[in-house]
């Protein structure tokens, strides 16, 4: 019988940590005067004020009467999130973790505060009305492209007379990298404009976007996600006191058992309650750089109902459509009819496809610009403005086709549409 020895474990108390940065958006965060201004309210009152220029100055009459505009804006505080987390006591014992909640603690900060305190940020920023935002293509740009871009912001700004010495540019790794290498493989190259911003700060993308969506902690999940029509920022640049940005309350506390009536567990409990805003005299000194959106297509067939075709309400009646991804299959289960069409004599069948946007107009398909004329034939079958009515020709399908629906400010859609005819 051969020898059964256990070898000794040894349970180590370096903790497996997940990669994750710190957080990056600090750097934007208000002075204690604004902090101050904060106190005791749920609203802050920040007065504006405007004044008119010279006029003549005339022996006779003397002055010009000009005007002041005083008024406040309002700005509420927006951010309220929290979270508690709980280990009985036994668990924690058994697991001879006893600073547990210190580590949980860290972690929680790490991972999850950090980071969604960052989204929330660069979201409220990209998402406040009236801040300037492109829409550039930078995934596959080269630098002398990046950099075009950047000088592009910084002579706007400098003729918007926005101040110089707190310029920040936010940008991603992937981003700043392409800009390094660059400076490295051609030091004779001039990058000057990397020099007009007072600090250089990367951003991972997964905490940059237009738009991201604070999840409740129910059904949806906790944290953040990116929001539907939220797009990847490619750099954001921020002049400093354009920013209010602070927390008006922290709570961070762990509860020993005896605290507890009901339970015998450690508690932790964490909330944060702050505000991201922007003043509205100084949206010159923000540029955002964003991602073309993208258009999520759903197709299907259009109502039998909805047809007033006779042919064409029978050959809905012998094909299914499915999609996966951007692929449409059509596949036929009866006899299809051949009929007069705008192509033509062919075996048509109608498909709705819907492109999420508010309007069709102005979008286009295959390289053609769709019209009201489009819409309105859509609204026929029954379809909304973001719908397009697409009269696929079976018998012309024996090759997948590939169509390209565009719009300015998305990125293009290839659809492609494949037949399956009966065996």
């Amino acid at each position: 019988m051969t020898n059964s020895i256990a070898s000794i474990k040894n349970y180590t108390a370096i903790l497996d940590e997940i990669y994750q940065r710190a957080g990056v958006s600090n750097v934007l965060n208000s002075g204690r005067r604004m902090v101050r201004a904060g106190r005791n309210a749920k609203e802050i009152m920040i007065p504006k004020i405007q004044v008119t220029g010279l006029g003549d100055y005339t022996r006779n009459v003397g002055y010009k009467t000009g005007s002041i505009t005083y008024e406040y804006e309002t700005k509420t505080f927006n951010y309220d999130r929290g979270i508690r987390l709980m280990a009985d006591v036994m668990d924690v014992e058994e697991a001879g973790v006893l600073d547990c909640f210190v580590e949980a603690g860290a972690e929680l900060q790490r991972t999850q505060v950090a980071p969604e305190a960052d989204a929330f940020t660069f979201a409220e920023i990209a998402g406040h009305t009236s801040v300037e935002m492109k829409d550039e293509d930078l995934s596959s740009a080269d630098a002398e492209d990046v950099l075009e871009s950047l000088r592009t912001v910084t002579s706007a700004m400098d003729e918007n007379q926005v101040v110089t010495g707190s310029r920040l540019l936010f940008i991603t790794p992937t981003l700043k990298g392409v800009l390094d290498d660059f400076s490295f493989m051609n030091p004779n190259r001039s990058n000057r404009v990397m020099e007009r911003f007072s600090r250089v700060v990367e951003v991972p993308q997964v905490r940059f976007y237009t738009a991201i969506d604070l999840l409740s902690g129910e059904d949806d999940g906790f944290g953040y996600a990116k929001a539907t029509g939220g797009r990847d920022i490619n750099f954001m640049v921020v002049e400093k006191s354009a920013v209010i940005k602070f927390d008006k309350h922290v709570a961070s506390r762990v509860f020993r058992p005896d605290e507890l009536e009901s339970l015998d567990s450690y508690m932790m409990k964490y909330r944060k309650y702050g505000i991201v805003e922007l003043f509205d005299n100084k949206l010159d000194g923000i540029y955002v750089s964003a991602s073309a959106a993208t258009m999520s297509l759903r197709v299907r067939k259009v109502a039998k109902s909805k047809v007033s075709i006779a042919e064409l309400a029978a050959n809905q009646d012998v094909v299914t459509v499915s999609q996966s991804g951007n692929t449409v299959t059509i596949t036929q289960t009866g006899a299809l009819s051949s009929f007069s069409g705008g192509d033509g004599s062919h075996e048509y069948i109608a498909l709705d496809v819907n492109t999420g946007l508010d309007s069709i107009v102005g979008a286009t398909w295959d390289g053609a610009a769709l019209t009201a004329d489009d819409a309105a034939e859509a609204a026929v079958y029954g379809l909304g403005a973001g719908h397009i009515v697409y009269f696929a020709e079976c018998d012309q399908l024996t090759s997948p086709r590939e169509i390209t629906i565009g719009k300015t400010g998305y990125s293009n859609y290839k659809l492609t549409v494949r037949f399956v005819p009966t065996s």
